[in-house]
């Protein structure tokens, strides 16, 4: 009997010990998760703030509220923190594209719906154009396994519509750099748009409240069969 006593009191001890471990296992994973949160945000707004160049790895420590030596031992390196940053916020778009154009049926409603999901994300990480700028421009390779041949795919069934008559034949490769642009130039330019038109920032955050709508009307105009558009006028 006192054996047994004994071994129930052992066991005991031991699920409660195994209870704590799990306990601070996940507390120490969730501070873990929360500290690179933390770096990521303070870095995000270090590249905003001061452009890729003149961004440093002390300066997004001290935002974070940090030293240096924790933020590279979750970061290496200010590319990697870059890198990690476009991946995230791209993760955001492409997905959801490569699912919309595989499953589409009318390419005008896709692209039409393709400027939707983009503006909206735009309009929620303003600064995203930057990052895809200067991805672009340094690091391209990168872009192209994040986009994961998105642009290659779209041109793609851009061109299968045509052939189908579902849309005008034009040359798909310049209608995607002009959809892009029209979607990433208000971003870009904020600064210069607002001052030459002279616009205050509740007015051009209205302009971008109408974006998408501006830009899907010209996606229609464009792309719509010349029958079917002639057919529209009548009506």
């Amino acid at each position: 009997m006192a054996s047994r006593l004994v071994l129930t009191s052992w066991l005991n001890q031991m699920v409660n010990l195994s209870k704590k471990a799990k306990t601070q296992r996940v507390a120490a994973t969730a501070d873990k998760l929360d500290t690179k949160q933390k770096i990521l945000a303070a870095a995000e707004t270090e590249f905003m703030t001061r452009g890729y160049d003149g961004s440093r790895m002390q300066a997004i420590a001290d935002r974070a509220g940090l030293n240096k030596a924790m933020l590279h031992y979750h970061f290496r390196s200010k590319d990697e923190l870059f890198e990690q940053i476009f991946r995230d916020k791209a993760s955001l778009l492409f997905p959801k594209a490569h699912e919309g154009l595989r499953a589409h049926t009318n390419f005008i409603e896709f692209t039409c719906g393709f400027v939707d999901m983009y503006l909206a994300l735009l309009n929620q990480h303003p600064y995203l154009p930057f990052y895809m700028l200067q991805v672009a421009t340094a690091n391209a390779v990168l872009f192209s396994q994040v986009a994961a041949d998105f642009p290659v795919k779209f041109v793609r069934a851009f061109t299968a519509a045509a052939k189908a008559g579902q849309i005008r034949d034009h040359d798909p490769q310049q209608f995607l750099l002009s959809l892009v642009g029209m979607c990433m130039w208000p971003f870009i330019g904020k600064n210069m748009i607002q001052h030459n038109l002279g616009l205050s920032d509740a007015v051009f955050a209205t302009l971008l409240e109408q974006r998408a709508a501006e830009v899907k009307r010209y996606v229609v105009l464009l792309l719509t069969p010349e029958a079917r558009a002639a057919t529209r006028k009548k009506s």
